[in-house]
């Protein structure tokens, strides 16, 4: 690839006004073995990025705060800690004298969000379902193994026009997703602890999602690259396909560089004003790829399938009957046994 095709790929932007920047630490922060000068580079451009607009840095991550502070020194120095530590995606920590303590305001903030939407989920998920099932004829409910529904048409086309009057009916809900594929409309409450972190943190900090620059590189960061949560995006090269996707899709930019390499990059591409949403300079692109929750496990279906299971079932065992009334196949008698209770009852009378 020449130098020429690289400049291509990149687009420049007006240089947003930065409040807020969000990242990672497994594969994001963490990650660079043997790279000792990746650390100090991380330092001097984020204490720049935090000058510069005033931002607040924040660090969100599934580890408890004792495993956090075990790995925090790869990437924190004096100068330069985070101005809170969200740990179990849900425990705001703030850095005091006495090392990192809670901060109750926020971690409250957070879980009252969290809360309150996966009700929402539920009850929206409950009002979608007689919507799906009675708007056309025989539509197969599928149950997936993360909890969402599958409702499969036999026209793609029913499928196609339900998902419009369903959509507004979900955007409502942060955690929850209308995707359609072909025939298939997929109800999915998906893993948004993250994104509502985030959310809460934008309502405390009094910032909109415009002011904020999220960076990650896995699956569950999806939420926090989501559009109503952080306008700004970016990851190293290391990230997830899932996550490269949704980040190109929204123009953000895909480092060429891993870890904490990448997150540098990503600071001082905006800083510069020049972004690449392409990363390595050519994106393919592929068929839609099915969301991660496409392991499915059948376990109902809706009446009309359950009829047809019920009259086909009773057909092959009218056949089986006669047959065996005929001596033609054998067990008559075990056969036959539904028939002789029936008769037996009916002498009772």
């Amino acid at each position: 690839m020449t130098g020429e095709d690289e400049v291509d790929t990149m687009v420049h932007i007006e240089a947003p006004d930065f409040r807020l920047v969000i990242t990672d630490v497994d594969g994001t922060l963490m990650g660079s073995v043997g790279d000792s000068g990746a650390a100090a580079e991380f330092h001097v451009t984020l204490n720049t990025f935090r000058r510069r607009y005033n931002a607040v840095w924040v660090v969100i991550t599934g580890r408890t705060l004792a495993e956090y502070e075990r790995v925090a020194n790869m990437f924190e120095s004096p100068d330069c800690r985070p101005d809170f530590v969200i740990t179990r995606s849900s425990r705001a920590h703030v850095f005091s004298a006495m090392g990192y303590r809670p901060h109750v305001q926020l971690t409250t903030a957070i879980r009252f969000l969290s809360r309150g939407d996966s009700r929402q989920v539920k009850r929206t998920m409950r009002r979608i379902r007689p919507l799906m099932l009675s708007s056309a004829p025989s539509v197969r409910v599928v149950t997936r193994d993360e909890g969402g529904t599958c409702y499969q048409f036999r026209k793609a086309g029913d499928a196609q026009a339900l998902v419009k009057a369903v959509g507004p009916e979900a955007v409502q809900c942060h955690g929850l997703k209308v995707l359609v594929h072909k025939h298939e409309i997929d109800v999915i409450p998906v893993h948004y602890d993250k994104g509502y972190c985030v959310l809460a943190l934008a309502s405390f900090l009094s910032i909109s999602s415009d002011q904020i620059l999220a960076i990650a590189d896995g699956r569950k960061d999806l939420s926090m690259m989501d559009e109503g949560v952080a306008r700004w995006t970016g990851c190293p090269a290391n990230a997830a396909p899932e996550l490269r996707t949704l980040i190109h899709r929204r123009s953000g930019h895909l480092s060429r560089r891993q870890h904490l390499r990448g997150v540098v990059d990503i600071m001082r591409s905006y800083m510069e004003g020049r972004v690449d949403p392409c990363g390595d300079g050519v994106w393919h692109q592929e068929d839609e790829v099915r969301q991660p929750w496409s392991r499915i496990s059948v376990k109902r279906m809706d009446r009309s399938y359950r009829y047809d299971v019920v009259i086909a079932s009773l057909g092959a065992y009218a056949v089986l009957a006669v047959l065996a009334s005929y001596g033609l196949v054998p067990g008559k008698a075990l056969i036959l046994l539904p028939f002789t209770l029936v008769r037996w009852v009916l002498d009772l009378f």
